[in-house]
């Protein structure tokens, strides 16, 4: 244990004396180490080094005898470290003086029963192993921004072409067919992709004109089917009206007829234009009232009632004369002794010519009426001229409804959708209240009230 003399502590080192001829103990010789000149030495040689050292501890039999720390000295080692010497390492890390981490590494030399002990700080034990490890995780993420940044580069100009090629081909599959298409400049599989698209492009764009050319003609031949469809067949019931006139020796009421007939077929044929006001297509059905006046023997009466204000407004010609006509053909005809009624009433919405056709033929059932709505229905899915053939009716349903509603009806209807497909509610549809039969016609305005 240290010796203390004064100010100074000592440390006293003993050891055996043999006798060299029988190798027995002759005695023991004992020096006193300056503690302070010991300590002093050893912080001289372990501070000159490159490695800080906090402190020199010599334990002797579990105490500590030597210290920089003089107030360590006499203190067992457990009490000191919180446990005892490691056997199987020379060094390990341990928080001591004031909790400070510290790497702790000791020797037992064979000449000596004391353990050497030194301990250095931590964060000086492994500056340098902190610094390169900084360095190297420096150097990696340096390296990761590089390789995401020409990842990148190198996606944008591989992925450019095939982004731009992906929204023009969204664009011409939305039928978009005017999408601009930039010449590539790649000569790769994807440049020959492009090419071949823009060459798809414009075969579509070249069918695409040649088909609304040809839906154009079938419009124009479908619209003058419908109006060669008309004519004949007014026609050839006003001319058996007046061969029986003339029949009859009526030949006054047969020359008034004729002048009726030509003035109606004059409004007909024209083919000026397709519209004609309310007020000409009023006068035109009033020839033809006086007509079936004649042919009828005056066993009907009728009446027209249009707002003033509707009569400056533009329809399609001859949807009135037809639809009077197949009141007379489908139910006046059919009252027998009974004095049939036909009314034509107008009005007028914001958006919509509507005149309403009565007749108290009667001669339609509510399933027939059912039938011929959906019958018109069906001709009002799509324009006639671009509907498919499987969206046609077939000949079966459109036999049985023409004959319940003849042909001026669907005529009527069908030229209406042709001018106004969009509309759903264009057309003719019919309706039935208090013993009467209704056509409900409704034609979308076009001129606001200005002839």
């Amino acid at each position: 244990m240290p010796i203390s003399i004064g100010y100074r502590t000592l440390l006293p080192y003993a050891r055996k004396i043999y006798d060299p001829a029988n190798r027995c103990a002759a005695g023991y010789i004992v020096a006193y180490l300056n503690e302070a000149e010991l300590t002093a030495t050893a912080e001289r040689n372990l501070c000159s080094g490159t490695q800080q050292t906090d402190d020199f501890i010599i334990i002797d039999n579990g105490k500590i005898i030597s210290s920089w720390h003089k107030e360590m000295i006499g203190k067992d080692v457990v009490s000191v470290f919180g446990r005892p010497l490691p056997e199987e390492v020379d060094f390990f890390d341990l928080n001591i003086f004031e909790q400070r981490k510290a790497v702790v590494r000791y020797t037992n030399p064979p000449v000596s029963d004391w353990i050497f002990l030194a301990t250095a700080p931590y964060h000086a034990m492994y500056a340098d192993n902190l610094n390169l490890i900084v360095f190297l995780v420096g150097m990696l993420v340096a390296f990761l921004v590089v390789v995401i940044f020409v990842s990148t580069l190198l996606a944008k100009v591989v992925t450019r072409p095939l982004a731009y090629l992906t929204t023009a081909m969204s664009e011409v599959g939305e039928k978009r067919l005017q999408v601009q298409l930039n010449t590539p400049q790649y000569h790769d599989e994807i440049g020959i992709l492009w090419h071949k698209f823009i060459e798809m492009t414009d075969l579509l764009r070249e069918s695409q004109k040649e088909t609304e050319l040809a839906w154009e003609r079938n419009k124009d031949l479908t619209y003058s089917a419908l109006i060669a469809q008309i004519n004949p067949h007014f026609i050839y019931n006003t001319f058996n009206s007046i061969i029986w006139l003339i029949e009859n020796e009526h030949t006054s009421a047969a020359i008034q007829m004729i002048m009726s007939l030509s003035d109606l077929l004059r409004i007909s044929i024209s083919k000026k234009n397709e519209f004609i006001s309310v007020r000409e297509e009023v006068r035109a059905v009033q020839h033809y009232m006086e007509i079936q006046k004649f042919r009828f023997k005056n066993n009907f009466d009728y009446i027209i009632d249009i707002p003033s204000e509707m009569l400056p407004e533009n329809t399609v010609k001859i949807v009135l004369q037809p639809i009077v006509e197949n009141a007379f053909e489908h139910g006046i005809r059919n009252l027998g002794n009974g004095k049939g009624l036909i009314k034509i009433l107008g009005r007028i919405t914001d958006t919509h010519l509507c005149f309403d056709v009565y007749d108290n033929g009667n001669s339609l059932t509510d399933e027939k009426m059912a039938e011929v709505n959906r019958y018109l229905s069906l001709l009002s899915s799509t324009d006639r001229h671009r509907r498919p053939p499987s969206a046609e009716p077939d000949s079966a349903t459109r036999g049985s409804s023409l004959t319940a509603i003849g042909i001026g009806l669907s005529n009527v209807h069908e030229r209406i959708r042709y001018y106004f497909p969009a509309d759903p509610d264009a057309g003719v549809r019919l309706d039935k209240s208090d013993g009467y039969t209704i056509a409900r016609i409704s034609i979308p305005r076009t001129n606001n009230g200005v002839e």
